[in-house]
C-alpha cells in the first residue's frame, strides 16, 4: 500500500480487485490511460509485445469523423516530413481513410495509430479535453468551427511517449503547460467539491486521476476465496488510514496521544457553579484513556499500572503490545493518522449527547440460565462455587 500511494500520490486512484495469485499483485498505471486499442492490427510497431510505441508522438484530438483521406492529408505528409509519430484519436475513421493512413506508413516514413476517444456522452468531452490540457493541444470540435482541413502541426498535442495496445492507450509525460495543467487540476477538485456522492464524483475522481500520477491497481491474494476477501478488506482499511495520514499526518498510537491530550484538559474557571463541568471534564478524561487499558487487558497487563507508567513516560513513548514494554510508538510504528483519531473522539462524543439526551435506552439483555437444572452433574452445585 505504500508503494501505491508513492506512486499515484494522495490524489492518485488505487482500486482493489480480488485477485487468482497466491500473493499480492501491484500493477501500476502512469500516465493518462484510457480502455481504447488500436482499430488495426497493421499499426503495431512492437510484434513481440503486440503493442504501437510511439516516441515523441504528434497528438490529433478530434470528436469529428474522418470521412475521407483529404481531411488529414496535409497532416500526414507534414509527419512524413518529419519521420515523427502521430496518434489520431477522432470519433470514426472511414476504412479509406485508414488505407490511406496504412499506406503512408509502409513508405517507412511516419507512424500512424489511431484509437477512439475514450468513454461516453459529456464524459467523452470533457476527457479529451483533458488529454488536450495534458498534451498542449487543442481539440478539434466541430460544433465550435474547426475544421480538419485547417488544423497544422501547431494544433496537435504533444507527448513523450504514447503506448497503445489492443485494449489500452496509455499517453506518457505530455508536453502541455505546467500552468494549464495545474489549473485544469484546481477546476475539477472544485467539482468534486460540489459533486454529490454518486458516479459522478466516481468520474470526477478518475479524471482527477489521470491528471495526477496515473493509477493503481492492487490485486489481494490468498489461497483460499475466503483469504483474498479478508485480505481485500485489510487492503482497504490500509487504504483509508494511509490516505487520512498523507493528508493530515499521523501521531503515536495505541491510545498514547489520547492519554497525553487527556492530561491536557481541564475545566474553565472555579466555584460550585462549575461542578457539573468539573464532573464532565473527569468523564471525559476517563474516556480518553479507556483506548489505552483496553490495550492493555487484551495483552494481559494490568490497565492502571500500564496507563500510569505511560502517563509518567516522555512524549511519544507508548505501551507496545507486541513486546509488552514500554516503546517510542514512531521508532515500533504504532501510529495512527490524525483525521482517524479526530474522528474517533469526535464519534465518541456525539454517541454520548445522544445516550444523555435520551430518556430510554433499550439493550439485549443476555437469557437468565438457572445453573441447578439440566443433568445432575451434582445438582449444579459445582457451577455455583459449591462444588
Amino acid at each position: 500500500m505504500a508503494k501505491a500511494l508513492e506512486a499515484v500520490g494522495p490524489d492518485g486512484i488505487i482500486t482493489l480487485d480480488q485477485g487468482s495469485a497466491v500473493e499480492d499483485v501491484i500493477e501500476v498505471i502512469e500516465g493518462f490511460s484510457f480502455d481504447r486499442g488500436y482499430v488495426s492490427h497493421h499499426m503495431i510497431t512492437d510484434v513481440p509485445t503486440m503493442r504501437a510505441v510511439l516516441d515523441d508522438a504528434y497528438i490529433l484530438l478530434t470528436d469529428q469523423k474522418i470521412l475521407r483521406f483529404e481531411q488529414i492529408q496535409h497532416l500526414v505528409e507534414a509527419i512524413e516530413a518529419k519521420d515523427a509519430s502521430l496518434l489520431i484519436i477522432a470519433e470514426e475513421v472511414d476504412p479509406k481513410a485508414l488505407i490511406g493512413l496504412l499506406a503512408s506508413r509502409s513508405r517507412g516514413r511516419g507512424r500512424f495509430v489511431v484509437v477512439n476517444p475514450p468513454d461516453f456522452g459529456h464524459w467523452r468531452r470533457q476527457m479529451m479535453e483533458d488529454i488536450g490540457v495534458l498534451t498542449g493541444g487543442e481539440v478539434i470540435f466541430g460544433d465550435l468551427g474547426y475544421a480538419l482541413e485547417r488544423t497544422s502541426l501547431e494544433n496537435l498535442g504533444r507527448a513523450e511517449c504514447v503506448v497503445v495496445s489492443q485494449f489500452e492507450t496509455m499517453i506518457l509525460r505530455g508536453r502541455g503547460s505546467p500552468e494549464a495543467v495545474e489549473a485544469r487540476r484546481a477546476q475539477i477538485r472544485q467539482q468534486i467539491d460540489l459533486a454529490p456522492q454518486n458516479i459522478e464524483r466516481d468520474k470526477l475522481d478518475e479524471r482527477m486521476s489521470k491528471m495526477t500520477s496515473g493509477t493503481v491497481r492492487i490485486l489481494a491474494g490468498g489461497v483460499t476465496p475466503a483469504e483474498r476477501r479478508r485480505r481485500l478488506q485489510l487492503l482497504d482499511d490500509a487504504l483509508c488510514s494511509g490516505r487520512a495520514a498523507l493528508l493530515d499526518g499521523v501521531v503515536a498510537g495505541g491510545g498514547t496521544t489520547l492519554l497525553e491530550l487527556a492530561a491536557t484538559i481541564r475545566p474553565k474557571g472555579n466555584g460550585a457553579a462549575n461542578e457539573g463541568a468539573a464532573i464532565g471534564v473527569a468523564l471525559f478524561r476517563s474516556a480518553m484513556q479507556r483506548p489505552l487499558a483496553q490495550i492493555a487487558e487484551n495483552a494481559g497487563r494490568d490497565p492502571e499500572a500500564t496507563i500510569a507508567a505511560v502517563a509518567k513516560a516522555p512524549g511519544g513513548v507508548g505501551f507496545d503490545a507486541r513486546t509488552g514494554q514500554l516503546a517510542d510508538m514512531f521508532e515500533a510504528g504504532v501510529i495512527d493518522p490524525v483525521r482517524v483519531t479526530i474522528a474517533s473522539v469526535r464519534n465518541a462524543v456525539s454517541s454520548a449527547k445522544l445516550i444523555l439526551g435520551t430518556n430510554t435506552l433499550i439493550v439485549d439483555r443476555g437469557d437468565y440460565v438457572d445453573p441447578t437444572t439440566g443433568p445432575a452433574r451434582g445438582g449444579g452445585g459445582e457451577l455455583l462455587g459449591r462444588a
